[in-house]
């Protein structure tokens, strides 16, 4: 299941959900509103 926007990600991390990307600064889950 997916936990959004809290979710983390990046190596050895599960990737992020529909709609989110791994964020390079943070390595959570974030909004991507361009896609």
């Amino acid at each position: 299941a997916c936990q959004g926007y809290m979710r983390k990600c990046g190596r050895d991390k599960p990737p992020c959900c529909k709609k989110l990307e791994c964020s390079k600064t943070w390595r959570w889950c974030v909004w991507n509103p361009w896609e």
